[in-house]
């Protein structure tokens, strides 16, 4: 949703864009595109991308590879495996997510306001349909 891309992605201290490990994550959202194959090396390049969307399921560009379907709590602690949540939690190590005892945390507070959008969101057990962004290089060797 356009609200989880702007906590993953904001870099304001108090969301998760500038925890984002650099310059990998850079790479990572540009498609992968700063790896060229040697071209002296490799012949016949091909890129194949895709960019989910923030309007449900199949809005995105590109050639989808990587989908799932999983339950709204399951998404929650899926998202807090992400490197940026890891380092947003080192400098907020008062915040416990709701599912660990405590009174929440950043992920707790993005999915509050996603189900406060979408009441889809506050039954935990209801099934998401998750697409990653994805970049595959394919080359000949010569």
């Amino acid at each position: 949703t356009e609200i989880m891309q702007d906590y993953a992605y904001n870099t304001d201290p108090e969301l998760l864009g500038s925890y984002w490990p650099q310059p990998g994550r850079s790479y990572v959202q540009d498609k992968l595109r700063i790896i060229q194959p040697p071209k002296e090396d490799w012949e016949d390049e091909q890129r194949i991308e895709y960019e989910p969307g923030t309007k449900g399921a199949h809005t995105g560009e590109g050639t989808l590879f990587m989908e799932t379907e999983i339950n709204v709590c399951a998404v929650k602690e899926y998202v807090r495996t992400w490197s940026s949540y890891h380092g947003w939690q080192e400098k907020h190590p008062g915040q416990i997510a709701r599912s660990k005892g405590g009174q929440g945390d950043i992920m707790d507070e993005m999915f509050d306001r996603i189900a406060k959008e979408d009441e889809w969101f506050r039954n935990e057990e209801n099934l998401v349909k998750i697409e990653w962004g994805s970049a595959l290089i394919m080359a000949r060797r010569k």
